[in-house]
């Protein structure tokens, strides 16, 4: 009969960042500020899962980027 050793369960980390909304003067800065973040967290190794919008009373608040990499 073959022995098989157990499998290990591949592990993940996650990162999660909040980005509020606010008014179009400061879209620019917000972007180039995601974009930083973004490529940041894809350099160590992250891949976004999830962009999940926050909401009250039927407008975006904000919206919660989950990230996740294997260990």
């Amino acid at each position: 009969m073959p022995t098989s050793e157990p499998r290990s369960m591949k592990q993940y980390e996650y990162r999660t960042l909040k980005v509020e909304i606010k008014g179009t003067l400061t879209k620019k800065i917000e972007d180039e500020y995601m974009e930083l973040h973004f490529r940041q967290l894809g350099m160590e190794g992250f891949a976004l899962q999830a962009a999940v919008p926050v909401s009250f009373n039927g407008h975006t608040q904000s919206i919660l980027y989950t990230f996740m990499r294997e260990r």
